[in-house]
């Protein structure tokens, strides 16, 4: 059986000049290793500063609570990365929230995926 390799995009490259959240992504079957992928393309404004969350939505309150954070972002660039949380947005309803700081019109122009592999 051949593995499956799944993308899911969580933000598309799009300039934000404010927080936003994404709408939430349903529960994902997948039973291999995942990456997420951040790409900041552009960067407009003074001291500007990127700020992303993952949460997860609690199922019975509705509310939700950070899983994962994101080491601030102030440039371009692109970063990969894991992190053994990522696994427990496998079973979970979840979103991302952004948050822009700085003064001076602070902008990005960012992306966001989740790669994720079926051991198959």
């Amino acid at each position: 059986m051949t593995a499956q390799v799944r993308t899911i995009v969580l933000h598309e490259s799009a300039n934000e000049t404010a927080g936003g959240n994404s709408d939430d992504t349903p529960e994902i079957p997948s039973d291999g290793p995942s990456v997420m992928y951040l790409d900041i393309t552009a960067v407009g404004g003074t001291a500007p500063v990127l700020d992303i969350d993952i949460e997860v939505r609690d199922p019975i309150s509705g509310e939700y609570i950070v899983l994962v954070a994101i080491p601030q972002k102030n440039a371009t660039g692109f970063t990969r990365f894991t992190d053994a949380l990522l696994d427990e947005l496998r079973d979970a309803i979840y979103r991302i929230v952004w948050t822009i700081g700085g003064t001076a019109s602070p902008n990005f122009t960012f992306s966001l995926a989740w790669v994720l592999k079926d051991r198959g």
